[in-house]
């Protein structure tokens, strides 16, 4: 897996009690009002995912130590959960992290293929094995597990994946996929050399759970939302109107100087070279969608890539599937919403590490 660095952890806090219903057409501004994993053993080096326990405790799960830092909501560390290692309670690649319904930690092991299922105060019970590998994975009430797998597909012209949400109960012997969608997110060429390079702005097949336990899936072609019950019974679909955003030459070229490749000496070059340039394949128009968050009050949001300034266009849903209105956001990595603000993920500039920060509305301090 490849992972970019230089990343810090923040909360975007925004003083409302309906903080989407305040950015409506752009308005309001975001002020930083915390941040987390700034030093000693806190210290976060590389964070992949945020959560936020009932107990209004943060939980950051750092790929570079392979473990969770946990935090109160000013920022002080209380603990780490899990460790690199062999072990119970240790992780060759922790990957994913979520908050069950009873306060347990659960912390995915990529290359052991299991779950670390720990306490609410970091005490190791036992390991969860499941025999693929899990992209993603929520838990809902009841004791249901809905779990991303990928079925690789490297034929033809076009590589990819069969992508499937498969609703698990642990300790069952029968599992559902409930939905999937084949995603060919690469295209193979054999000369000058045998590569995949990937496919820009491929269609998109997104999903996540209500608090309740139905499944969302939103879908790129058709521009689609779907509803399932905790029974993986379809109970609503609804096709959904989305304004596309054009392809550029912008894009292309911030494309093409994100990739990297690797000379026949071992050495790294930056930028796509001719061959690569040649074989990409560009659509005319970007996907309606290209993620899916569920904010505190089980609203959908959908993130476009219509863009104004620093801001994208999302759309907002009911869990009827139905559009309520339209907000304007700054793209958001992993965020977790709470009634107290916005926890996400957050790059760091050129001349800062992965440390934290305070940003005052719209400048920094």
């Amino acid at each position: 897996m490849l992972l970019s660095t230089g990343l810090i952890f923040s909360l975007f806090f925004v003083n409302s009690d309906n903080l989407l219903d305040l950015y409506r057409n752009g308005q309001g501004d975001f002020t930083v009002r915390q941040t987390y994993g700034l030093e000693g053993a806190g210290q976060v080096l590389e964070p992949v995912a945020v959560k936020v326990d009932a107990e209004g405790r943060v939980l950051v799960l750092d790929i570079a130590e392979h473990n969770v830092k946990v935090f109160d909501m000013a920022g002080n560390h209380l603990m780490n959960v899990g460790k690199a290692g062999q072990g119970p309670g240790e992780f060759a690649m922790a990957t994913g992290l979520a908050v069950g319904p009873d306060g347990s930690i659960v912390i995915y092991d990529m290359i052991k293929r299991r779950f670390g299922i720990f306490d609410n105060q970091g005490h190791f019970q036992k390991f969860l094995t499941y025999p693929k590998t899990v992209w993603a994975f929520r838990l809902a009430p009841g004791g249901v597990w809905y779990l991303e797998t990928r079925d690789l597909d490297m034929s033809g012209k076009k590589g990819g994946s069969l992508t499937n949400v498969v609703r698990w109960v642990p300790g069952e012997s029968s599992e559902t996929v409930i939905d999937s969608e084949r995603i060919k997110d690469v295209t193979l060429i054999s000369k000058p050399v045998k590569t995949s390079i990937p496919r820009p702005f491929h269609k998109r097949f997104l999903w996540d759970c209500l608090s309740d336990g139905r499944l969302v899936v939103v879908r790129s072609e058709p521009f689609q939302v779907s509803i399932y019950g905790t029974d993986g019974k379809l109970l609503q679909q609804r096709t959904q109107r989305g304004k596309s955003a054009p392809v550029t030459e912008a894009d292309r070229e911030t494309f093409y100087a994100g990739i990297s490749v690797t000379n026949n000496d071992g050495t790294l070059s930056q930028g796509a070279p001719a061959y690569v340039r040649a074989a990409v394949v560009w659509p005319e128009f970007k996907p309606p969608c290209q993620n899916l968050y569920i904010d505190q009050d089980d609203r959908i949001l959908i993130q476009t890539h219509v863009k104004q300034d620093t801001r994208f266009l999302y759309y907002v849903l009911g869990t009827d599937a139905k559009r309520l209105y339209e907000v304007r956001l700054p793209a958001l990595d992993h965020p977790c919403f709470r009634p107290d603000g916005i926890f996400h993920i957050q790059s760091a500039g050129e001349d800062e590490s992965a440390a934290a920060v305070r940003l005052s509305p719209g400048t920094r301090s």
